[in-house]
């Protein structure tokens, strides 16, 4: 195309450009003529004096604009682009609108040189990121897509990053006191923190109330980033104040290092949740360092999970279930078992699920995998429960399946076409669902009771475990941890707390499985001496394949 057809185009396919989406800025700079275009929607969002104007008149009117605490960024990006260090622009800051207010903005561009390898025209788009579907439009904060964009685009480049991950704890009391209106404005006032302290680098609101740090390790050491965590902590805790309300958040984080560019971007993305996980579990005040390895990092654990994620992708190769006969007190025979996940990769072996399931669990793929585990135990169930149509088979349920809107659909549906009742299936409430607000969860057990499965509390009176849950939530069952059976005989507080926790469910009218029963000695104990209506453990069997599992329940009838 000869230049006089690209300039009788040119207004025509900018305009097109220009509104290509919602709260997206077109920009088009041409350094031979020494003029910047800019779209409309560009003039009218930020109140730029004309749509065309000289390039450093352009650019000083748009510097003017940027937040200050945001400017020194945004000049670094620009002279590393004019001094031909990168081509590419791409930089997330503060801009003041023309209505006064700041929003966060992201520019993306390309530099295009001449022979001479000067510049001569940059071209692009400024995304408003609160009115963009990539964007969370609470924070103006780029989602976990941007993120994971980031973090390929770092591995790509070899360059060694940091991810910190930062959750607000019990969030929900401060939408059930001042309303979301006010949550909402809290979480954004979050967001502009963060991005006030990030330094070089970038900041993104994932799920619920979790913001993730990605910070160039060149650039950042862990003590710096430390110092930057109780920085945040202290300002959330002691100095935010919204619509003269003092609001005081607690917060947890969870750290981790990215090296390794042979590590899946979504494994070292899900680490980073695991280790806020076990921050907030444990109620740290300062960041759990994920395997507390920075230098010298677990290189083969790293290896085992993104096997694991690998074999989910694959059709759950290398996935299997194991069974666990659970024994009714008052008759002494078979009344259920326990589904167990197993898993052995090809190169790591057969891994104990203790090593992975916390970590998998936050993992958008689990879900998947989730939905195989039900549909598999209940295949394997059915033959058991049409011999005995009492029998009943236990799954556990993470909380991150119970999150998912369509998993009561979806659970339904696995039920309809296994042809396997409701009430044959009592699904297990893992301990890490007591995380979950308590009305959600509250509600969720009142869907499953009202489809007429069972609920089990699994784990009962450990870790976030408490009394109160065994009152207000609809429960048919509660399983003793096998902790508790340790050393039951010889520790009078551990009996006291046993019979406490087993009379309270009796007058409940709530049935208590003792999970951990090993020998005969301990049997008799504890149906001597607590209410409890079934047992579990290596004492009847261990757990084994559905094949075995047969077998030994052939035997176990004729003894």
């Amino acid at each position: 195309m000869d230049k006089e057809k690209k300039s009788r185009y040119f207004d025509e396919v900018f305009d097109i450009l220009s509104n290509a989406g919602i709260g997206r800025y077109s920009y088009w700079a041409d350094y031979e003529s020494d003029e910047v275009y800019w779209s409309k929607d560009a003039v009218d969002f930020l109140g730029l004096p004309s749509q065309t104007m000289k390039t450093e008149e352009a650019l000083e009117a748009y510097k003017e604009r940027i937040h200050p605490e945001d400017l020194p960024l945004f000049e670094r990006n620009t002279r590393a682009l004019f001094l031909g260090a990168t081509d590419q622009f791409d930089v997330a800051y503060r801009i003041r609108t023309a209505e006064g207010d700041y929003v966060t903005c992201s520019t993306f561009g390309r530099m295009i040189r001449n022979e001479q390898d000067e510049p001569d025209f940059f071209t692009g788009s400024i995304l408003n990121h609160e009115q963009n579907d990539i964007i969370d439009p609470t924070t103006g904060l780029r989602t976990r897509k941007g993120l994971l964009n980031q973090m390929k685009h770092e591995k790509e480049a070899g360059h060694p990053y940091f991810l910190m991950t930062v959750g607000i704890r019990n969030f929900y009391t401060i939408n059930n006191t001042y309303g979301y209106v006010i949550g909402n404005k809290v979480l954004h006032r979050v967001a502009e923190y963060a991005m006030s302290i990030r330094g070089e680098g970038e900041v993104y609101r994932t799920e619920g109330t979790k913001f993730i740090f990605c910070l160039d390790a060149r650039e950042n050491g862990v003590g710096r980033i430390q110092q930057m965590f109780r920085a945040m902590r202290n300002y959330l805790k002691n100095d935010l104040v919204m619509e003269g309300h003092k609001i005081s958040l607690d917060i947890c984080g969870g750290l981790i290092y990215a090296n390794d560019p042979s590590v899946d971007v979504n494994t070292v993305y899900v680490c980073a949740l695991f280790a806020l996980s076990k921050a907030k579990a444990e109620y740290r005040k300062e960041l759990c360092i994920f395997n507390n390895e920075l230098i010298n990092q677990n290189k083969r654990f790293l290896d085992t999970l993104d096997e694991i994620r690998e074999s989910v992708v694959e059709e759950y190769r290398g996935f299997y279930l194991y069974y666990q006969p659970i024994i009714a007190a008052d008759t002494g025979k078979l009344c259920a078992m326990e589904a167990l996940l197993r898993w052995k990769g090809e190169r790591a072996g057969n891994v104990p699920p203790s090593e992975f399931i916390e970590w998998l669990e936050k993992d958008p793929l689990f879900y998947d995998l989730g939905n195989w585990i039900i549909r598999q135990a209940l295949t394997d169930a059915k033959p058991l429960i049409e011999e005995n149509p009492n029998f009943v088979v236990n799954i556990n349920i993470a909380y991150t399946q119970l999150q998912r809107e369509d998993f009561n659909e979806d659970l339904m549906r696995i039920l309809e076409e296994c042809e396997v009742k409701p009430k044959n299936v009592r699904l297990e409430l893992t301990e890490r669902c007591k995380l979950l607000d308590p009305d959600f969860l509250k509600q969720e057990m009142k869907f499953i009771k009202e489809q007429h499965m069972q609920v089990s509390l699994d784990d009962f009176a450990t870790g976030y475990s408490a009394m109160n849950l065994l009152f207000d939530m609809p429960v048919d069952q509660i399983k003793i941890d096998r902790t508790f059976l340790i050393n039951i005989q010889q520790e009078r507080s551990l009996q006291m707390l046993l019979k406490g926790i087993t009379d309270c469910a009796r007058e409940l009218s709530v049935r208590v499985c003792v999970e951990g029963v090993e020998d005969l000695e301990t049997l008799h104990y504890v149906r001597e001496k607590f209410y409890c209506t079934s047992f579990q453990g290596y004492y009847f069997s261990k757990p084994v394949d559905i094949h075995q599992f047969m077998e030994w329940k052939k035997h176990f009838e004729a003894v």
